[in-house]
Parts: C-alpha cells; sequence; structure tokens
C-alpha cells in the first residue's frame, strides 16, 4: 500500500474556523463532545477542588466547550487569542490531517479520537503539534503509527534525509508518590473538616500533611487516613505522629498581605506561588477552601518517600527508544511537559545539572540506542505569531504557537547536528 507523504501550511486562519468544526462534528459527533463536557462538570460539581485540575488537565475539552458555548449564545466564534489558540490548532489539524489520511488512516484516526474524547485529548494533541512544527521547517510527514506502517508516530522527510519520531505527553504524576487527582478527591473526603477551620473570620489556615508512603486511591487507605487526620486536628495535635505514622502541621497566617485578601481570583498557580514565597513549600500537592477577605484554608499533602520523577519518566522514554523505532534511521524523541510553561523551561535550562539533561544523558548512553540522535522536551510558548496574507480583495490573518523547546543531541549520531537546528529553542 502506497501512503502519501503529507504537508500543508501550518497556519491557523481564523476566517476557516467554522469549517474546521464541521468538519470535527463529521469525525467525532457533537453528540460524544457534549457528554464529555457533561462528565466533567458533574465531576467538578460534586469536588470543587476539580474544577482547577481539570482547567489545566482537560484545557482543550474545557476550551472546546467554551467556544461551542459563545457561539450557541452570540451565534460567533470567539477570536484566536492566546487562550483559543491551542484548541482551534488542534481542531484544524484535526480536520486538515484526517482529509489526507488513507482510508485505512482515517478510520484508526477517528477511533483514536473518539477514545482521547474521552479520557484526555492532550497525547493527540502533543502528537499533531510536533507534526505542525515539522512542516513548518518544510517537512514531510508521514504518519506511520496511524497508517499503520510503524510503531513510531511520523516520518519526517526533507530531500532524501528522513528522520523517526515518536512523541509522549508526559504527565505531571509520572514517579509521584501522590498523584493529582487522587490528592484532590482525598481532599474533598476532608472537606467537613477544612470548613471547621475555615470560620475564623480574617484567619488563614495552612495544614500540612505527610504520610508515610503513597496516595494508592484504595477507598478503605484513605478513609483510614481521613479519620485519623480529622481525629488529630479535633484533638488539637500538631506537629505530632498519630497512631497512622501522619505528620500534622496546622500554621495560622494573616490574610492581610496575601493573595486571599485582594480581588485576585484563587487559582491553584496562585496558591502555589504564595506557598513557595511564605513558606518555601515547592511543587506540593495543594489546594485551597475559603471565602476571599474572611477566612482561608489551605491544604498540603506530601508524602515520606522521594518522588522519582526522573526515574519514571526515563523508564518510559528508555521502552520508545529500544521498541517503537527502526534502528537504520535518525530518531528523536519528542516529549511535551503538559506541567511546565516556556518561562520555566527557560529557567531549568540554565541550570547545570537538571532532571531533563540527566535523562538525555542516561538515554545516549546505551549502545542499543545509537539511533537515537535527539530528545526534545517541548512546551507551548503561550505567545503567538501572526501573519496576514491577501487573497483576491481579502486580508486573512494566520496564527502560530512556535513553542519552546529543550534539545539534547546524541554526539554519537552523525545527525546530531541536524536535529539541533530542527528542533531549535534551548539546546543541552
Amino acid at each position: 500500500m502506497l501512503v502519501s507523504r503529507m504537508w500543508f501550511k501550518p497556519e491557523l486562519d481564523a476566517r476557516e474556523l467554522p469549517k474546521f468544526i464541521r468538519g470535527v462534528f463529521e469525525i467525532v459527533p457533537y453528540g460524544l463532545w457534549k457528554r464529555r463536557f457533561e462528565v466533567l462538570r458533574e465531576q467538578a460539581n460534586s469536588n470543587p477542588f476539580l474544577a482547577d485540575y481539570f482547567a489545566s488537565e482537560f484545557f482543550l475539552e474545557r476550551s472546546f466547550e467554551a467556544v461551542l458555548r459563545q457561539h450557541k449564545s452570540t451565534g460567533r466564534y470567539p477570536r484566536v487569542t492566546g487562550e483559543t489558540y491551542d484548541v482551534y490548532s488542534f481542531l484544524a489539524m484535526l480536520k486538515l490531517v484526517n482529509d489526507r489520511l488513507s482510508t485505512k488512516g482515517r478510520e484508526r484516526l477517528r477511533g483514536n479520537i473518539r477514545d482521547a474524547v474521552m479520557t484526555g485529548l492532550a497525547p493527540l494533541a502533543a502528537e499533531f503539534g510536533t507534526a505542525t512544527h515539522l512542516m513548518a521547517r518544510n517537512f514531510d510527514v508521514q504518519f506511520t503509527d496511524l497508517e499503520g506502517l510503524a510503531q513510531f508516530d511520523f516520518l519526517a522527510s526533507q530531500g532524501d534525509f528522513q528522520i523517526e519520531i515518536d512523541c509522549k505527553a508526559a504527565s505531571g504524576d509520572i514517579g509521584r508518590q501522590i498523584h493529582g487527582r487522587r490528592f484532590r478527591s482525598f481532599a474533598n473526603l476532608l472537606l467537613p473538616m477544612v470548613r471547621e477551620l475555615s470560620n475564623k473570620p480574617g484567619a488563614g489556615t495552612l495544614l500540612q500533611m505527610t504520610i508515610p508512603g503513597n496516595l494508592h486511591g484504595a477507598e478503605s487507605h484513605e478513609r483510614d487516613l481521613v479519620r485519623n487526620i480529622e481525629c488529630a486536628i479535633r484533638g488539637k495535635v500538631s506537629g505530632e505522629d498519630t497512631d497512622a505514622g501522619i505528620e500534622i502541621s496546622l500554621q495560622s497566617f494573616e490574610l492581610s498581605g496575601t493573595p486571599f485578601d485582594n480581588k485576585v481570583k484563587i487559582s491553584e498557580g496562585v496558591i502555589a506561588n504564595f506557598l513557595e514565597s511564605r513558606y518555601r513549600l515547592s511543587n506540593v500537592n495543594a489546594v485551597f477552601y475559603g471565602n476571599r477577605k474572611r477566612s482561608a484554608t489551605i491544604m498540603v499533602l506530601k508524602s515520606a518517600r522521594p518522588d522519582l520523577v526522573v526515574d519514571g519518566l526515563y523508564r518510559q522514554l528508555k521502552k520508545s527508544a529500544s521498541s517503537q523505532f527502526s534502528g537504520p534511521r535518525p530518531a528523536v524523541l519528542c516529549v511535551h511537559l503538559r506541567d511546565i510553561t516556556a518561562l520555566q523551561l527557560s529557567r531549568l535550562a540554565r541550570e547545570p545539572i537538571n532532571g531533563l539533561a540527566v535523562i538525555s544523558t542516561r538515554l545516549f548512553r546505551g549502545e542499543a540506542r545509537k539511533h537515537l540522535a535527539g530528545v526534545s522536551f517541548v512546551t507551548p510558548s503561550g505567545s503567538l505569531s501572526t501573519s496576514r496574507n491577501i487573497h483576491g480583495d481579502v486580508m486573512r490573518t494566520s496564527y502560530r504557537d512556535v513553542g519552546r523547546a529543550y534539545v539534547f543531541t546524541n554526539p554519537k549520531n552523525p545527525s546530531a547536528g541536524t536535529i539541533e537546528r530542527l528542533f531549535d529553542g534551548v539546546s543541552g
């Protein structure tokens, strides 16, 4: 079977949005999208700590819901901005790629996207983002995995030069003792007790809890933890170990001079910044409950065991590098970091020793992975480039997010220099 290579101009033309969205509904019926939106709303309504988490973890789904809601209300789609670009770009790529696949490829894409609508669009969006980048660099892209030709996602070609590329959307839970969604479900069980802590007008409370191991999601285990924590707090135990080995600390703070005493929206990002600046707590599981200017309680849950993020991510990438590429051609792993901003990635690149460098060094060290020419860690830039072109008598505006990459190349691979130029952003 001959499957053609694919190239199109990877820019979003705002005038074509209605066409793209109609095309998406031909691939995935509106009813399936609507059911997903309803499920996320129902779960968020039953647990107040899930709203911010869903806004991040299911950003594309929530953005698409907002876009459709505005269109239903006003008859117009929202403009292309930094907030809407990601979802518009994803929908456009879905339609454009689907139209250019073989019959077999379209069938597989439809199956993949329908599953992704119910579980999470981020991994598929990561693949589309990489394909967009390659086409912007004038590479033809063959969707080898969708076409059933290979286990890696793309074969990118420019003249006689070819690269095999596999994409990963790295979850923030990899290697962590406490996973984000489990923590928020656990925090919801503590809500009755937290409401009691939030009844002091003008006061804030920081509740820190450290459990001996991981939060593995077993209901009986979580109920026991909740019972021990409630007994300890209502018994005014602070800074001591409970019988279950849980360390609990209660600290009061004044609301004056904090984000909880002004009109700032209290998001998880605001809480994270406050904990880092006031208490030197970074990268912790934390949620907030309270009323602005009246009371506030912040819950922080930690594990006595260290997180193994580097090891967890390394194992995932090692498996892909060792088993999903053919071997003779140069290969690249594109890792989309879902929980890191472009600014954070730039700061990380300035550190002389960091986890991403350690992972890449370990991957390149293996003799069986000489074909691995590079590893590119990618995050959206958060800013858009704009281009305007005249088509007949009409001025059309197109948009693109060029993203931010932290690239490591394998000095043992002859294609390392080409890979570095192709995925340039920040070189490692």
